[in-house]
């Protein structure tokens, strides 16, 4: 994760699959432009739907998201994306 954030995260499970809320914040004294996030997941679960976030890879069950731009400025403090 990019220094300065701090990350949560929600989980619901369904059949055969999850719905992942992953919220970042910004808890740094000044403003973050730019962030990448990233985390586990069992490998046979694939990323099928993102939203406000690019997917710049999975590899086994690791991944990698970051900002999509518009959303890249995060003002302190700015909460992006917050979990359900």
């Amino acid at each position: 994760m990019s220094a300065g954030l701090a990350s949560t995260c929600a989980v619901r499970y369904w059949f055969r699959g999850a719905e992942v809320w992953v919220g970042v914040r910004n808890i740094a004294p000044a403003t973050v432009n730019g962030w990448t996030l990233s985390w586990v997941m069992p490998t046979s679960q694939p990323v099928l739907a993102i939203w406000n976030a690019a997917l710049v890879s999975q590899t086994g069950g690791i991944v990698i998201v970051r900002d999509l731009g518009w959303d890249a400025e995060l003002v302190s403090p700015k909460t992006m994306c917050p979990p359900r």
